[in-house]
């Protein structure tokens, strides 16, 4: 039985999930790709984020959406102007570090590009130990310390089960 997988918002997904390295139109550069935006209208996004405001933050709902649902590059583009927009070392800031660097893993695994997987996961697994480290409970609604084991258990033995999805409560 397939779990169930928890939506965050009503937007509807992207016509594929981009992988790099598969032959498939890069979303943003390439006309055909599914976010496609023309060089002279591309703009650096950095977006503001309130830790206690988290459940009103559109691009990180969003970017869960994306992550939960095997969307990984795509919710990379959108949580990077949240983590741009966190202060340095801030514990925001290095979970969305590591959920970004997350999501490279879970790409990685899925297309068998093994090597650097481990560093990666390593970093990532790093950053979101700290970021759990340094709340006392749940960090823009996701229980860290939860999630970080959930996924360092999927990294060891991808396949074993579903990866870890992120499941957000007050």
């Amino acid at each position: 039985m397939k779990p169930h997988v928890p939506r965050y918002t009503d937007r509807p997904f992207p016509r594929y999930r981009f992988l790099p390295g598969t032959g498939q139109p890069h979303p943003i550069t390439h006309p055909d790709g599914h976010s496609y935006v023309p060089r002279e209208a591309r703009v650096p996004k950095v977006v503001a984020l309130e830790p206690e405001e988290w459940d009103a933050c559109s691009e990180w709902l969003w970017g869960c959406d994306l992550y939960n649902h095997g969307y990984w590059w795509e919710a990379h583009e959108a949580w990077e102007g949240l983590w741009r927009g966190q202060p340095s070392g801030s514990a925001a800031e290095m979970l969305l570090r590591g959920l970004i660097q997350a999501a490279a893993v879970h790409i990685k695994l899925h297309t068998r590009q093994e090597l650097g997987t481990g560093n990666l996961a390593a970093r990532s697994e790093k950053l979101l130990r700290a970021a759990a480290d340094a709340t006392s409970d749940r960090l823009l609604g996701l229980d860290v310390g939860r999630f970080v084991e959930a996924f360092t258990a999927y990294v060891r033995a991808p396949g074993a089960e579903r990866y870890p999805y992120l499941e957000l409560a007050p």
